[in-house]
């Protein structure tokens, strides 16, 4: 009889640490996802500011060198008018699409995510012995694993940044993909797989890469 108790104990620690296994596999794909995000964020955002800047100090450097010649200012008024639209293109854009928050957002989502990806990370490697603490644990990393989730799915995450969440993962984890059974660190690719996003690539085009 305590065999058997045993053994049912040793069955629900590899099955809930597969479950944390499969957690981490996961966040690392999530992290991937919004760390392109908050990085191209970033650049465009840095543009944005750049623009403000140089404006102004393009036409006062270039008024103060070169003085007040009508053909030159004409010149002047020209270039500030050009970076002038685009500034405000970028200004309307990064406005509508609220630049700042979705940055803000992509920050937060990196950050909540890697510390699943530790937590369950370090689940797996070093498990608790005593079980109502690994049960403890699991729990949690749970809770806040689903939490995490639900806030992910506010920022409206596309099937594009799916697949690329998932082909990151696999391509971290060395692993294949579950429908096509492709992996992305293989050279080369039979089929194209509307599941993971990984298109065709034949011999001749991965040597020529």
């Amino acid at each position: 009889m305590v065999e058997n108790t045993v053994e049912t104990v040793n069955l629900d620690r590899n099955e809930i640490k597969g479950t944390i296994e499969h957690m981490e596999f996961l966040s690392y794909g999530t992290i991937q996802v919004f760390e392109r995000r908050s990085n191209r964020l970033k650049i465009l955002r840095a543009w944005l500011t750049f623009l403000g800047i140089v404006l102004p100090v393009t036409i006062g450097g270039m008024y103060l060198s070169f003085g007040q010649g009508d053909e030159l200012m004409g010149l002047i008024v020209s270039i500030a008018g050009i970076v002038g639209v685009i500034q405000l293109i970028l200004s309307t854009w990064a406005l509508v699409s609220g630049w700042d928050s979705k940055y803000e957002a992509s920050i937060k989502a990196v950050q909540g995510n890697t510390s699943i990806y530790n937590r369950c990370k370090r689940f797996v490697s070093t498990p608790p012995e005593d079980d109502s603490e690994f049960l403890r644990l699991y729990n949690q990393i749970l809770n806040d694993a689903e939490s995490q989730e639900l806030a992910d799915l506010t920022q409206h995450i596309t099937n594009a940044e799916k697949n690329y969440a998932y082909v990151s993962a696999l391509s971290y984890y060395d692993r294949a993909c579950h429908a096509c059974n492709q992996s992305p660190n293989e050279s080369i690719k039979q089929r194209y797989c509307s599941s993971c996003g990984q298109k065709k690539v034949k011999e001749n085009e991965s040597k020529s890469s």
